[in-house]
């Protein structure tokens, strides 16, 4: 069990690394990123925020929902919140103090608890082959292909190294990497832990809102025009990657022979990462509810990341993604106070001297497949504890109040 286990999450991870119908046309609009020239950072006073990815967020509708909401006021000049159906933050210490909750939910401004409805997949989406193979393949010399059968009830696809050092993966799911992009993965610009690093750099030969606008039009090009993406930006400065370089050969997480020759200006560069979402709620894929360590909440788990520096896109991938349709009926959610206890109780009930601290709420809908292999969208909450010095992922069924147990 054990083994096959471990091998469904290498096929995975290596599907992330490595796309045969287009994606059906949804919807017209994609929610844009705010951002400076200097920081791709937009204005937040949002502490857990900023902790949690290490730059302020940038997507309007990543933000929680005292942030987006506007107040209105009443006939006697009072402010009153706009409902959402549930409370804006929520404080509670266990019986014995050793659960503490403390934060504020994050929805969208235009959630409403009653009007949640229900999706099912439609299938995932893959882009266009047809499209992907004429900007990035046909006409141009390659030096290796390599196919692989249909895997999982995803179809067969191919791997290309073209004779310029670029990859292409093509039919299930899209991948690309110039001859450089290896260069920006060996100093791990895409992950969390070291995002917090990587976001305090400045660039000036784009703002945010290009870098994410590229990203944008490429994808649209590839036949993923019609998916609703909440996108995310930070800077990547080439002293700052030089920096981190050195510091990785010191550590021995690469090899000398991994070096680059220089870091240079036009080595600069914005990491771009989006979440799929449907009418503004995010949408937490299939991977991220097998297993612990992928269940995160951060530009780790994103199912589409780019690398966009001066010379253009050095990485675009987009999967799992999927083609929605909506049921047009609508989910009945428990209470958020009941939800909110079903994770209190499950650190309470933990018999060590460990203290933990719930840090975030967040609402998504939850792609999953049953015990038929068969497609499942399900609204849940996803909460993050901290104890003993580690943060962990927690998933509870918004309808049923159980909570989704990861491996």
């Amino acid at each position: 069990m054990k083994q096959m286990k471990l091998k469904l999450l290498t096929a995975i991870l290596l599907t992330m690394l490595a796309a045969t119908a287009g994606c059906e046309k949804k919807y017209d609009t994609v929610p844009e990123a705010n951002g400076t020239a200097e920081t791709g950072t937009d204005k937040d006073t949002s502490t857990d925020k900023e902790n949690r990815t290490g730059t302020k967020a940038t997507a309007e509708n990543i933000t929680t929902a005292a942030d987006t909401q506007t107040d209105t006021v009443t006939d006697d000049g009072t402010e009153e919140k706009p409902q959402t159906g549930f409370p804006e933050s929520y404080k509670h210490k266990s019986i014995s103090g050793k659960v503490v909750s403390d934060y504020r939910l994050e929805l969208p401004d235009s959630f409403f608890k009653d009007d949640v409805h229900k999706l099912t997949v439609d299938s995932p989406c893959y882009g266009d082959n047809r499209l992907i193979m004429e900007k990035y393949i046909d006409g141009k010399e390659i030096a290796e292909e390599h196919p692989n059968p249909a895997f999982e009830g995803r179809p067969e696809s191919a791997y290309y190294v073209m004779a310029d050092g670029s990859g292409v993966s093509v039919g299930n799911g899209f991948s690309y990497g110039s001859d450089n992009s290896k260069y920006y993965s060996y100093v791990g610009v895409s992950d969390s832990d070291k995002q917090p690093v990587y976001s305090t750099g400045k660039v000036s030969f784009a703002t945010a809102q290009e870098a994410v606008q590229a990203v944008k039009q490429e994808l649209e090009k590839i036949g993923y025009s019609a998916l609703e993406l909440q996108f995310d930006a930070y800077p990547l400065n080439h002293k700052t990657m030089e920096k981190m370089e050195e510091q990785s050969l010191k550590e021995g997480l690469i090899q000398e022979d991994k070096r680059k020759d220089a870091w240079t200006k036009k080595d600069d560069a914005y990491l771009v990462y989006a979440y799929q979402a449907d009418r503004s709620l995010p949408v937490l894929h299939e991977w991220m509810c097998m297993y612990r360590m992928m269940a995160r909440d951060n530009v780790d788990n994103a199912p589409v990341t780019a690398v966009y520096s001066a010379r253009g896109i050095e990485r675009l991938s987009a999967n799992p993604v999927y083609n929605f349709k909506d049921t047009e009926k609508k989910h009945d959610l428990k209470e958020f106070d009941k939800i909110a206890q079903v994770v209190e109780d499950k650190y309470e009930n933990i018999l060590d001297d460990v203290s933990y601290k719930v840090n975030r709420a967040r609402f998504f809908q939850m792609v999953h497949k049953d015990e038929k292999q068969k497609y499942v969208v399900e609204p849940v909450w996803y909460f993050e504890v901290t104890g003993d010095n580690k943060v962990t992922p927690v998933l509870v069924n918004a309808v049923t109040g159980k909570e989704i147990f990861l491996e």
